[in-house]
Formats: structure tokens, C-alpha cells, sequence
């Protein structure tokens, strides 16, 4: 009749004891290394992404019978790798009222530390321009472009003119 106190049943106890222990230890650290590798992953994604940011806006503007007005804003690419696919969809409201809202322009390529213009015009009457003058102009423009494996990000940036009628950029989203 085998005991507890018999060599072999007290060896094999010790051997299952320390066989639950190293199973419950095993998850343990595969739970941690697998934390450890999302925390890498999110590391490695954040620093090697393209990251666009407004840097100026120039309006140009000549008023004659219709007032015509041309923005550009100028965007870099801050992050380490290329911008792929980089469009920019402008939308323009004066009092509220929706005076542009244009498809996306063609597709660029933004190289690391480089800059790209992007460019919007729209034509309003004279009485109309009146109002951008004293800050009723709000304006967006919404940047998509593509980083490493075709992954997608967008950048937002929103402005408005103020009561002296100067461009100002307001603030910005980012994904």
C-alpha cells in the first residue's frame, strides 16, 4: 500500500506540483512577450510612418467684378518614411453656406523632411468677398495619404479668416 510518505508517490507529487507550477510560469511569460511584442509593434508603427502637418497658408487674392482667391497651404512630411497617395479635399464655407467642396487632387508622393504645396481657388461675388473680410470665411482641408504596407492616415486641418480678413489656421485632427 503506497503513502505519501513512500520515496516514489512523494516523487511523483513533487513532479506534478512542479509541472503546474511551470505550466501556470509558461503562460505567464507568454501573456508578458506577447504585451511586450504589441508594445514593439506600436513603437516600430509610430516611428516609421509618414506624419504631415500644416506648416503656411497664402491666400492671393485679386478682386475686380468677382472676387477670386487662390489658398495654398504648405505641408511637410515629418515622419521618417514617404507619404504615398497624398490627396487633399478642400471645403470652404461663408456664413455657413458651402462655397466649396472639390474632389481630391492627384495623388503625390512626400518624401521625408519635404514640403508640397496644395492649392485651392474659388471665385465669389464682390458683396460675398465682403464677408470673408470681416471673418466669416471657414475652411478645411482633409489630407488622406498611405504609410509602410498601405496602411492609411489622415490629417485635418481646419482655418477661418478673422475680423481683419487675414487667413488664420485654427487647429488641427490627425489619425
Amino acid at each position: 500500500m503506497a503513502t505519501w510518505k513512500d520515496p516514489i508517490t512523494l516523487a511523483t507529487l513533487v513532479i506534478a506540483v512542479s509541472t503546474v507550477v511551470s505550466v501556470v510560469v509558461s503562460v505567464l511569460m507568454w501573456a508578458a512577450m506577447r504585451r511586450q511584442t504589441k508594445v514593439t509593434q506600436a513603437m516600430f508603427e509610430a516611428a516609421y510612418r509618414p506624419y504631415i502637418g500644416a506648416i503656411e497658408l497664402s491666400p492671393m487674392t485679386s478682386i475686380q467684378e468677382l472676387a477670386w482667391t487662390v489658398l495654398t497651404l504648405q505641408v511637410k512630411n515629418s515622419g521618417s518614411i514617404p507619404a504615398f497617395g497624398l490627396t487633399a479635399t478642400w471645403k470652404l464655407l461663408i456664413d455657413g453656406q458651402s462655397i466649396l467642396q472639390n474632389v481630391p487632387s492627384q495623388k503625390l508622393t512626400l518624401l521625408p523632411n519635404t514640403f508640397a504645396h496644395l492649392n485651392t481657388e474659388f471665385t465669389v461675388a464682390r458683396e460675398v468677398y465682403e464677408k470673408v473680410k470681416i471673418g466669416k470665411l471657414r475652411f478645411s482641408v482633409t489630407i488622406d495619404y498611405q504609410g509602410v504596407k498601405n496602411k492609411k492616415y489622415r490629417y485635418t486641418q481646419h482655418g477661418e479668416t478673422d475680423r481683419k480678413g487675414n487667413y488664420v489656421l485654427t487647429f488641427a485632427e490627425s489619425d
